[in-house]
């Protein structure tokens, strides 16, 4: 359906999601950017990684900005109106704290049981013993989450 819109006007700005029911987001960056060479594609997600900002940018994708945040500063640096000084940009989450966000969530999700939690990561249970033991307050209750 995304990939029907992109095709019906002309297209300045993009903001995509990497995942949702109909495929990949990686598809509709690249289907953008070959039809639209000049649209500003940003990507807005909650799978923010070194990895996957590489394969955004290599499909055409400006650039990668994590989940969550306000909407207004998604607005601004797609339409490049926003500089590093601007007090919101020096809020956002690092990387780092996004993932010990993200394993939080999913242990608590999975209900406490770290051998559930590191398959639904697909990480080793040990790996994320180690994680968990560097970090102990990823197994206390997140106020993000309530």
């Amino acid at each position: 359906m995304a990939e029907r819109y992109a095709k019906l006007d002309r297209l300045d700005y993009a903001v995509v999601e990497l995942r949702f029911d109909e495929g990949i987001g990686f598809d509709l960056i690249k289907s953008i950017r070959d039809r639209y060479p000049n649209c500003r594609t940003v990507v807005h997600t909650s799978f923010c990684n070194i990895q996957t900002a590489v394969l955004a940018v290599k499909n055409g994708a400006a650039d990668l900005y994590p989940k969550p945040m306000d909407v207004n500063l998604v607005i601004a640096m797609l339409l490049q109106k926003c500089t590093q000084t601007t007090s919101e940009l020096q809020e956002l989450q690092r990387p780092s704290d996004l993932r010990d966000e993200y394993i939080r969530q999913t242990f608590q999700s999975c209900g406490s049981n770290l051998t559930r939690t590191a398959t639904h990561l697909s990480l080793q249970r040990r790996t994320l013993q180690r994680i968990m033991s560097r970090r102990p307050e990823l197994r206390t209750v997140s106020e993000r989450s309530s």
